[in-house]
């Protein structure tokens, strides 16, 4: 069972979360790791088509374990921080997603993901960047996670 957020009054509109998940690029990613403990990591992703995609680099990534381990993961988005130290404070908003993960086996779905990531990241590079990163043969895998719940915190 998903908790509801404790500081109801700083939750953010569905319409600001979407908005956070659409304009950041960088989140972590927790999983359950090995021998039971939590493992989050640092990572890019794209929010697409309401849902987010994460790309790993090897088959036999530490996150990707997790994965496999137990599919229910969490993303955490920050895209505001900045201390407020006269009024023992923070100024903030980040954004949870609690979503079910699965290994992208599609290939037009991972050529989809990877070309709206690239434009998101560097569009500017989009067809050296894609020789790279071709899902076809760099050995590149992607994840998509599918939300269940989203919620937005804001304070100030």
């Amino acid at each position: 069972m998903l908790r509801n957020m404790r500081r109801s009054e700083r939750q953010m509109t569905d319409i600001a979360v979407k908005q956070v998940l659409a304009s950041e690029n960088w989140g972590v990613l927790s999983v359950c790791g090995d021998d039971g403990f939590p493992y989050g990591v640092p990572i890019n992703y794209a929010y697409w088509a309401g849902a987010l995609y994460l790309h790993c680099s090897s088959a036999t990534s530490h996150k990707l374990d997790g994965i496999r381990r137990c599919n229910k993961v969490c993303f955490t988005v920050v895209s505001q921080h900045q201390l407020d130290p006269k009024n023992l404070a923070c100024n903030y908003e980040s954004v949870i997603v609690f979503g079910t993960a699965t290994i992208v086996e599609s290939e037009k779905e991972k050529l989809e993901a990877m070309m709206f990531f690239m434009r998101g990241l560097a569009p500017e590079m989009i067809n050296a960047g894609f020789e790279k990163c071709d899902p076809k043969t760099s050995g590149l895998s992607v994840v998509k996670i599918e939300p269940i719940l989203i919620t937005g915190k804001h304070g100030q």
